[in-house]
């Protein structure tokens, strides 16, 4: 309430002296602030900012006495005139001083308008001021030289008034001497936040802060003396950042500088320390514009960003040493980050070592931590950067384009970084609507432009792409084959269900925790089935492998009467039939020409009486519905096509045959489709009649169909539904679909480049994609839209489409 009293009082004493006749100027009003302010805020249009305090979200007004003056003053409330005034907070002593010059129609209130305020004139010292008494507070007042002075001291007022001279320092004049755009500008002495400046290093800055219904945005000038860490970038060319390229989107905080000339600023640098022990200069440090210490969620990276990566490597050749490959990615051991940090010290202040070395782009990255460098792949590769989030977008657009000391905080270094700009004496509390804080310094002669800004963004927009890695998990041996998932009917997810080359089989949760492991009598044919083979709604994995038939439930263990073994060796993957939709499966196992029929007690289907193909199979049999139909359609290495009843009994007779492809029988419409080597499309109706076409491809060719949706891919040409999707020029896997959400998608790696992309049917690639993958995917719909694939020859990776 006090300040609330001093404002009204301020109102009060103008009213007072409204009709009175204006004196010459003599001075700026400021400077009738005091000789030993420090700190003056400029109020061009008051009542426009308080408005801009109100509807701000992010700063809490109680806790910086500016922006308390300004939300609760009634003077803004009144304040008819565009002519601006300062005003001055001690702190020492509490007294705030407030300045403007004197005119007809500064406000437009009359003082009895406040009730129980009591206005007098009293004699202090042969001098006549007003005092204004409102309940137990006192505010007093007096003019000169034609400007309005307040103070919430006597002494404070009487002091000023004594002056013969009224001027401010001569740092803070020049500072006020400077164009002051905007709404409120604060000059003053005050320390701003950065890791790279001291603690007690005072700067003089003149700021022009913009408080914004969606954000703050802070710009203005800093001055320093010659022994500041600005001032080391004398003589240099401020550069465009390169580090959100690069910097992981669950870094906490990043500080960074550029340079032009490394040499010139290592001698700054040995000037500013009094160090003569550095004589030389290491070549590395001559192919790079910019250094950036990061803190991430499981350690700390220091990113350097060079003009010549090539020449970079070459020139730390014998610092280097390689450990591993990761992801197509070679991580270094390496013994550089005590030097960087030496050199660069107080711009560097991280004593911790960085011995992990990987190279992304033209950036030489170092981790704390092997973890941490292959998390930095990771995102890398999957676009999970700064740069590519809609949040950092926002902030961008108010960014300097140049810098040479810069500041990037998330989460609760965005209040850490906003309270020290605005000097605010308590700090605020994080506001997760403000994901992200940018501070940035451009050295310009001698002085350095300033640049603030923190925006409100949407919870929608705070999602960085809609794909996120759900987990990656190494295996001890190399993985065979494809990871599958598997529905954990317990929290209707997926679970990834994995073999390896021991023959090992691996079950892990949707998270990344291995669940179980079962050890195999020998790979797996072709893909795991999920089935439900006790209709209880749990789920169970049948598979073949050379000589067994498998069925496990979601703990690892057989269901009994599995497994089932054969001396002969199976040929093809198990077939799984539902012919009705109803658990009642039928399952066959292929061995060369014979076909064996089993239903889920593992008992012979006595009412299939096909036993054998001419030839042995090229595919799994496989079993299609048209219309009411059922069909089990079998493809022979003789090139004869079978489509055969659920009994076993001939249903299309066929008179020709094909040379089959690695694409298996498909149903389009209510027709069957095979696609031969010759590059034809053979259309078979369910009258057993024939007609082909010629595809006219270039090279390898896909025809995959689900429910609806047809996809085929003819080397980099995808189309869906007969809509063209050009993919980059690569070497791509077999499409995937998936039906999820009333839409269907379509997957496809490129096995070069180790990229996976992901389509809806409208031919849209959805956002985030492609990630990085290094085998065919395989995707999953039920709660959420996922996606499994392998990093390496031993690592899974999961995605998760929000």
């Amino acid at each position: 309430m006090k300040k609330v009293f001093i404002l009204v009082w301020i109102c009060i004493i103008t009213c007072v002296f409204g009709c009175t006749n204006p004196e010459n100027h003599k001075g700026l009003p400021y400077n009738y602030l005091g000789a030993d302010a420090t700190t003056i805020v400029k109020i061009a249009h008051p009542s426009q900012v308080k408005t801009d305090l109100k509807a701000n979200s992010l700063l809490d007004k109680k806790n910086n006495s500016v922006l308390d003056f300004i939300s609760t003053s009634e003077i803004i409330s009144h304040w008819k005139s565009q002519t601006p005034f300062y005003f001055s907070t001690k702190k020492e002593n509490g007294a705030t001083n407030i300045v403007f010059s004197k005119a007809k129609d500064t406000l437009s209130f009359r003082a009895d308008s406040i009730p129980n305020a009591i206005v007098k004139s009293i004699e202090v010292n042969d001098r006549v001021i007003t005092k204004i008494v409102l309940n137990k507070d006192s505010l007093f007042t007096a003019i000169k030289d034609s400007v309005n002075i307040f103070s919430t001291s006597q002494t404070s007022l009487l002091s000023i008034l004594e002056q013969k001279e009224h001027t401010l320092n001569s740092d803070l004049n020049k500072l006020l001497s400077l164009p002051q755009e905007g709404e409120l500008n604060i000059t003053g002495t005050t320390k701003l936040y950065a890791q790279h400046i001291s603690e007690t290093e005072q700067l003089q800055t003149s700021q022009t802060v913009h408080i914004l219904p969606d954000g703050i945005q802070v710009s203005g000038i800093v001055k320093s003396k010659d022994s500041s860490i600005i001032d080391l970038f004398k003589g240099q060319t401020p550069q465009a950042s390169q580090i959100t390229k690069v910097l992981p989107t669950n870094f906490s905080k990043a500080n960074g500088f550029t340079f032009s000339d490394a040499g010139l600023l290592i001698q700054e640098l040995k000037n500013l320390k009094k160090d003569s022990t550095l004589t030389t200069i290491h070549p590395l440090l001559e192919t790079l514009t910019e250094i950036t210490e990061v803190q991430v969620s499981n350690g700390n990276l220091l990113v350097m960003s060079s003009i010549d990566t090539a020449q970079s490597l070459s020139s730390i050749d014998l610092d280097i040493k390689e450990l591993e490959v990761f992801r197509d990615v070679t991580i270094y051991e390496n013994n550089l980050t005590s030097l960087i940090s030496s050199v660069f010290s107080p711009l560097l202040t991280t004593t911790e070592e960085y011995p992990f070395l990987v190279l992304l782009d033209n950036h030489l990255v170092c981790a704390s931590s092997l973890a941490v460098a292959k998390d930095v792949v990771s995102t890398f590769q999957n676009k999970k950067v700064l740069d590519q989030t809609s949040y950092y977008s926002l902030v961008n657009t108010q960014m300097l384009s140049t810098s040479s000391l810069y500041t990037l905080g998330q989460g609760s270094e965005v209040a850490k970084i906003t309270n020290s700009i605005l000097d605010i004496d308590t700090p605020v509390k994080s506001n997760s609507s403000y994901p992200l804080a940018v501070l940035q310094y451009s050295y310009d002669s001698s002085f350095a432009h300033l640049n603030f800004v923190t925006k409100e963004v949407s919870k929608k927009q705070q999602v960085s792409g809609t794909v996120n890695q759900q987990f990656s998990v190494s295996l001890t041996e190399t993985i065979l084959g494809n990871p599958q998932f598997f529905t954990n009917h317990r929290t209707g997810r997926q679970d990834v269900v994995v073999q390896d080359v021991t023959n090992t089989l691996h079950l892990y949760s949707i998270n990344g925790k291995k669940l179980w492991s079962k050890k195999l009598d020998g790979a797996i044919l072709g893909e795991i089935n999920e089935i439900d083979i006790l209709r209880n709604g749990k789920k169970q994995l049948a598979f073949a492998t050379q000589h067994t038939f498998y069925v496990l439930d979601r703990n690892g263990k057989e269901v009994a009467p599995f497994p089932k073994e054969f001396k002969d060796k199976i040929t093809q993957p198990l077939a799984v039939f539902d012919y009705d939709n109803n658990r009642k499966y039928r399952f066959v196992i292929t061995q060369g020409n014979a076909l064996f029929m089993y239903d889920s007690k593992g008992k012979t289907v006595k009412g299939f009486t096909f036993k054998k193909t001419e030839s042995p199979l090229v595919f799994a049999p496989k079993h299609i519905r048209t219309g009411s139909k059922d069909f089990i359609v079998l493809a022979e290495e003789n090139g004869k096509a079978t489509f055969l009843s659920r009994t076993g009994k001939e249903r299309i007779k066929v008179n020709k045959t094909f040379k089959f492809g690695k694409t298996p029988i498909q149903k389009e419409g209510v027709s069957f489709v095979i696609i031969t080597t010759d590059n034809k499309k053979h259309i078979i109706t369910s009258a057993g009649d024939s007609t082909s076409q010629n595809l006219n491809t270039s090279g390898t060719y896909y025809f995959k169909t689900l429910g609806n949706t047809k996809v085929t891919l003819d080397d980099n040409l995808l189309r869906i539904n007969e809509a063209l999707v050009e993919l980059p020029y690569g070497m791509y896997s077999e499409p995937q679909i998936v039906n999820y959400n009333k839409n269907s998608y379509v997957a496809v790696t490129d096995l070069q480049e180790h990229k996976v992309y992901l389509y809806t049917k409208n031919r849209k690639l959805v956002d985030g994609f492609p990630v990085f993958a290094n085998s065919e995917t395989n995707l999953a719909g039920r709660k959420k839209l996922v996606l499994v694939t392998t990093g390496s020859d031993k690592e899974i990776l999961c995605y998760q489409v929000n």
